[in-house]
């Protein structure tokens, strides 16, 4: 059964024929539009560089007690952070300057959950929940 999820989640997608390169230029040309008549007024999105307490305040305030991928328990995460927070910082800002992430931060645990309706059956009445590190 687990399989026939993995295949169900992983292959759902939607057809387009636009390039991405018509879509990222729509976007850009939409979007200085809005800025011309002053429907957006914002400088554009962008990652900070972290600070000292960045990641502890961030595992700390994390809500989730999922280990995710990486098997290691938030509560030891925890724990640690005083000692690991340094570390962790200097690796979030690496991603941030070089704008690489490491491919094992792009994978999920994922979780199907029935959503209550109708057939258990077919796959369309599962949602999924995904659980990232």
């Amino acid at each position: 059964m687990p399989d026939v999820f993995n295949n169900f989640c992983t292959n759902i997608s939607s057809s387009s024929r636009e390039k991405q390169s018509d879509c990222l230029n729509f976007i850009d040309k939409t979007f200085a539009m809005l800025k011309r008549i002053k429907k957006v007024n914002t400088p554009g999105f962008s990652f900070k560089i972290f600070d000292k307490f960045d990641a502890e305040k961030i595992i700390n305030n994390s809500l989730t007690c999922s280990p995710g991928v990486t098997g290691i328990p938030r509560r030891l995460l925890k724990k640690l952070m005083k000692n690991i927070s340094k570390v962790l910082n200097q690796i979030f800002n690496n991603c941030i300057i070089t704008g690489i992430i490491p491919d094992e931060w792009k994978t999920a645990v994922v979780t199907p959950l029935y959503k209550n309706k109708e057939s258990k059956s077919d796959l369309n009445n599962y949602r999924e929940i995904s659980v990232l590190m």
